[in-house]
């Protein structure tokens, strides 16, 4: 999960080296609504922070919004100078942290969270505190991924990208707004299907000679393109955050932003959904729990979607926060031994009965969602019972619907939060 960063120093702070966002914030034309006010409220995720990602990330830091989140897996090479706003010093650190510890440089006053992992080992709900999410993945997967948890919470998505030979840069803004909009997916051709299929990644260099990060995917197909080109695209896509959050201009929504550094054209054109399209767009609804959340059970979840009756809670699944349920533990020795609990992934099982050896968790017998069925004995034990820590959320899947309950969500006898 995301991990946050804490300055290390204050020093600057008292002599004006962190300056506030008013002190350079021009007099917008006809804003819909207050320009710093808006800013300062904004929170944002960022996946990918790379040749484009690092400048998307570094930006906002200057625009003091209000939360940053950033996601790569990846570590600075020695190519990455070449394109991407970094040291020398910067080579071998890991993307994410180094960008996010750059980013509290600039603005303490932002949190700033780092995940230096793949967005896939994410649950779908860790996006959910992003007002907005910033796209600019090396990673078909990781596109599809995005673009599915984006449509599933409604959020707004900005998928900034470039191509070098043609020098253009390309800015999709998805409003993902009810699920009937277009999602990354939905301009796949047969090359990118293939593509996604043979698991191909898309980087700026060759893994780092030595380190952790030497075993990459195969099929790697590097990105060649030019430092000026992947900062121009991370400046396009912040015009369009920027004319989002403030409300300036026109709605930026499902279009395609383009600019030819040949010609100096830049085209704005449309997004559609492709009907043909085989990822889900259904969008999940978010529902204020009963009581507060680690009151609650999964029966009374379950029972609050829609008022559900008892005969259709059976048909339920659950998910909640990042745990997974363990339904059986496997031994090396060939044993099973029943678990029947929700534990953070990777969390210790104990030895085995039989030989002592340590047991691991049975792929096929664990899951991010649980269907009822499974977990009968748990539906009516209260949340603080059933999982390792007091969640942060749960989901609730019934056929093609899926219900959010979130821990800060206001409930009966509480106050809605203010949002940060």
């Amino acid at each position: 999960m995301f991990r946050e960063i804490v300055p290390t120093s204050i020093a600057g702070r008292a002599s004006g080296l962190h300056p506030e966002r008013a002190a350079r914030l021009p007099a917008f034309i006809s804003p819909r609504v207050a320009p710093a006010a808006a800013l300062g409220r904004l929170r944002v995720a960022v996946v990918g922070a790379g040749s484009v990602g690092r400048s998307l990330a570094l930006g906002l830091a200057r625009l003091n919004v209000a939360r940053l989140s950033i996601v790569d897996p990846a570590r600075y090479k020695s190519e990455s100078l070449l394109t991407q706003p970094i040291g020398p010093e910067d080579v071998l650190q890991k993307k994410a942290s180094n960008t996010a510890r750059a980013c509290k440089r600039i603005s303490p006053s932002t949190r700033v969270f780092a995940h230096d992992g793949t967005v896939q080992s994410l649950p779908t709900v860790a996006l959910a505190d992003a007002g907005v999410v910033l796209l600019a993945s090396d990673n078909l997967s990781a596109e599809i991924d995005v673009g599915q948890a984006c449509m599933h919470l409604q959020k707004p998505l900005v998928q900034a990208s470039v191509h070098g030979d043609s020098l253009v840069a390309q800015v999709r803004f998805f409003a993902n707004a009810g699920g009937e909009g277009p999602c990354p997916a939905c301009a796949y051709g047969t090359d990118e299907w293939r593509l996604l299929d043979e698991e191909a990644v898309f980087r700026c260099g060759g893994p780092v000679s030595g380190s952790a990060d030497a075993a990459v995917p195969r099929n790697v197909v590097p990105t060649m393109s030019v430092a000026f080109l992947c900062s121009l695209a991370a400046d396009l896509a912040l015009v369009q955050v920027a004319r989002h959050a403030i409300g300036l201009g026109a709605p930026v929504s499902d279009t395609l932003l383009e600019y030819c550094g040949y010609t100096h054209e830049t085209t704005v054109s449309a997004l559609r959904r492709n009907p043909d399209c085989p990822c889900d767009h259904s969008a999940w609804t978010e529902a204020a729990p009963p009581r507060p959340l680690d009151e609650c059970t999964l029966g009374d979840l379950a029972l609050a979607v829609d008022g559900a009756n008892e005969s259709e809670a059976a048909e339920t699944a659950f998910g909640i926060d990042e745990f997974e349920y363990v339904e059986t533990a496997a031994c090396a020795c060939g044993r099973s031994e029943p678990v029947g609990r929700f534990l953070r992934p990777g969390a210790p099982l104990g030895r085995c009965s039989a030989c002592g050896e340590r047991l691991s968790a049975h792929g096929f017998f664990s899951r991010r969602v649980a269907p009822a069925s499974a977990i009968a004995s748990l539906l009516d034990r209260a949340l603080s019972d059933v999982a390792p820590k007091p969640p942060r959320w749960v989901v609730v899947r019934r056929g093609d619907r899926t219900t959010l309950f979130r821990h800060d969500a206001p409930h009966a006898g509480r106050r809605p939060e203010k949002d940060a």
